[in-house]
C-alpha cells in the first residue's frame, strides 16, 4: 500500500541548510515513515529554480504529488498527507535508509 502511494503522490522536501523549520518538517516525515526526496536551496540558480515551482512560496516547501505547502504547519502536513493516503505511523522496515 504504501508503494502504491509513493507512486501516486510522491514527497517531495524543498529545504535549505540552518532551517529550524526545515529540520522539524524533515523530522516529522522521518517519523511517519514517509520516503521523500529532498531537494537543498544552496545558491542563486536553486533559488530561482523554485520559484518557478512555488511562486511566492516559503521554506521549507513540501510537494505531495501536485499538491504544494509552503512553510511548516504540522496540522496542515498531517491533513495533506494523511488524505494522500501515507500511514499515520512509519510502515518502512528498520534497516531503511533514507
Amino acid at each position: 500500500m504504501l508503494r502504491q502511494t509513493v507512486q501516486r503522490y510522491p514527497v517531495t522536501l524543498y529545504s535549505t541548510d540552518s532551517c529550524a523549520p526545515c529540520d522539524r518538517g524533515r523530522e516529522l516525515l522521518r517519523t511517519r515513515g514517509i520516503p521523500f526526496n529532498e531537494k537543498t536551496i544552496a545558491t542563486q540558480q536553486d533559488l530561482e529554480a523554485f520559484q518557478k515551482i512555488a511562486t511566492g512560496g516559503q521554506l521549507p516547501h513540501l510537494t505531495i504529488g501536485t499538491q504544494g505547502l509552503s512553510g511548516f504547519s504540522p496540522a496542515q502536513w498531517t491533513q495533506y498527507l494523511d488524505a494522500a493516503g501515507y500511514p499515520k505511523e512509519s510502515a518502512l522496515p528498520r534497516n531503511y535508509r533514507a
